[in-house]
Formats: C-alpha cells, sequence, structure tokens
C-alpha cells in the first residue's frame, strides 16, 4: 500500500490553493497518524471541497478508506484518482492501492484489471505484478471453493430428496401395510360372518327338517299293500263322518242304523276281495300244471 503523499512531493501542486486547504490537508494526516480516521476523512473531503483538484487529498482520503475497512469506498476513490490524474506515478499508484482494496473487498478478478492499469501506467511497477499473480490464484482458490459448495449444496439437496423420498415410500408402505391388515380383519369379519349365517341356516334347515318329520303324511297313510287287503275297511270315513247328518245317539251298548250299514258293506267288500284274491290263485295254480304236462 503507497503511504501519504508527503508535501514534497505535491510542493508544486500547492502553489495557488488557499491556505485553508493546505491546512485542512496537514490536520488530516495529523488525524491519520494518531488513527483518529474518521477525523482525518472530514479533514480530506473538506479540502477537496475547497480545491476539487488537489490529488493530495483524494489519495491521502483513499488511504485513510482502507485504513478505516471501508475497502469499497477506498478502491472507487483510488480508481477516480487513477483516470483524472495525468501523472503517471500516481496515476500506477493509484491503481495499484485501488487493486489492494479490491482483494480486501474478495473481488479477485476486479482486482487483476485495476493492476494490469499499475503496470500500464508504470511498467516497471514490479510490485503491481507480483499482486497481479496473487490476485489470479486468489481467483482460482475462490471459483474452486464456490464450485465445491455449490457441489455440497446439490448433495445435500439430493440427500434430502432421498430421504423425502424415502420417508414417503416408507408412509406409503405403512398405509399400504395398514389397508391389508384392514382387509384382512374385514375379510375375516365376513368369513366368521358367512360361517355363522351358514350356521343358521343348518340350525334352522334342521329345525325345519324336524318340523316335517313331526307332521303326518295323508298320502302314506292311506297308502294299502294289495295283497295284504284294506286295514281300514270297516272303519268309518272321517270326511263321510264329517259330512253325514245329526242323528239321535244310540243309547249305550247299541250301535246306530247308519254304522250298521257301514259295517255291512265293509265287510260285503272285504268278502268279495277275497273271493277274487281266492279265483286269481286258482287260475294261476291251473296255468302252471298245464305249463308243466308233457306234451
Amino acid at each position: 500500500m503507497r503511504g501519504l503523499l508527503t508535501y514534497i512531493l505535491v510542493s508544486v501542486t500547492f502553489i495557488g490553493y488557499s491556505q485553508t486547504a493546505r491546512d485542512l490537508v496537514r490536520s488530516g494526516n495529523e488525524n491519520y497518524t494518531i488513527d483518529s480516521l474518521n477525523s482525518a476523512m472530514d479533514n480530506y473531503e473538506h479540502a477537496m471541497e475547497l480545491a476539487p483538484k488537489m490529488e493530495e487529498a483524494k489519495f491521502n482520503l483513499g488511504d485513510a478508506q482502507y485504513r478505516a475497512g471501508k475497502f469499497a469506498d477506498a478502491a472507487q476513490t483510488f480508481n477516480e484518482l487513477g483516470i483524472s490524474s495525468t501523472d503517471k506515478t500516481l496515476k500506477s499508484d493509484a491503481h495499484f492501492n485501488e487493486g489492494n482494496s479490491l482483494i480486501q473487498a474478495q473481488k479477485f478478478e476486479e482486482a487483476m484489471g485495476a493492476f494490469k492499469n499499475s503496470m500500464k501506467a508504470s511498467p516497471s511497477n514490479s510490485k503491481a505484478r507480483y499482486n497481479y499473480e496473487f490476485a489470479r490464484q486468489m481467483l482460482q482458490e475462490q471459483q474452486k471453493q464456490e464450485q465445491e459448495n455449490k457441489d455440497d449444496k446439490n448433495k445435500d439437496d439430493q440427500n434430502k430428496d432421498d430421504q423425502n423420498k424415502d420417508d414417503k415410500n416408507k408412509d406409503k408402505n405403512e398405509d399400504d401395510q395398514n389397508k391389508d391388515d384392514q382387509n384382512k380383519d374385514d375379510k375375516n369379519k365376513n368369513d366368521k360372518e358367512d360361517k355363522d349365517k351358514d350356521a343358521d341356516n343348518k340350525d334352522q334347515d334342521k329345525e325345519d327338517q324336524d318340523k316335517n318329520k313331526d307332521k303326518s303324511d295323508p298320502e302314506k297313510e292311506d297308502s294299502k299293500d294289495p295283497d295284504k287287503g284294506d286295514e281300514n275297511e270297516g272303519k268309518g270315513n272321517p270326511e263321510d263322518e264329517d259330512q253325514k247328518q245329526p242323528e239321535a245317539q244310540p243309547q249305550p251298548g247299541q250301535m246306530s242304523k247308519a254304522d250298521a250299514e257301514r259295517l255291512l258293506k265293509a265287510m260285503e267288500d272285504n268278502e268279495k276281495k277275497t273271493r277274487d284274491k281266492v279265483a286269481l290263485k286258482k287260475a294261476k295254480a291251473t296255468k302252471s300244471k298245464n305249463s308243466d304236462k308233457d306234451w
């Protein structure tokens, strides 16, 4: 960093300036020495207002801004001075200090441009050449670090995405498992209900069958074996009994006229059936003898 310009360096420049501007620069230099930087910057700026072309005041203002850590302000002040100055030595020094301010602000690519301007103004400025190479290396390190940070961020984002996917898949699997369990429970419940229903139906069928067994079958009761004859002959017919007209009740030990007539008719029918059976057996026996005769 190039230091404050001395009065000897700019003694010619002060010719024609008011004593007040020179006094302000002198006060600024004294405040700069004791690190009263805010006061020093106020002195230099006031001097520049009184004498806008006073290069010593602007150069020293840039130094005070740099020392106070205001690197962006210092770079701007030195850049303006490097462009406006016609003195090649002052121009080279201004751009050199501009480059240093930009390095402190970590603007390495812009700093390389400032050091180039410094070397253009004074090709023999070896410090500018050295600092240019330093700024180039710092720029490479910065770009490498930015790329690594970008890769790390992408990796973190990818890991987050993968974790989110895993969480979603886990939640989905849990939901599917819960659905499967619910479906199994529903199926088991339905199967149990079906079994209970089948059991109830079987019990009902069995109950119905038992009830049907207890009921009499009229057709079976009325069926008779022709060979045995009519076992119900001689008995009263319930239907006829329901349809007969009321009669005088017979005295105990006596048979009514209607019962006597039905009994007689039943006996006659029974005798007729017996005679028919006997005649049929005789006809079968005669036919059998004739078939055994030797012709």
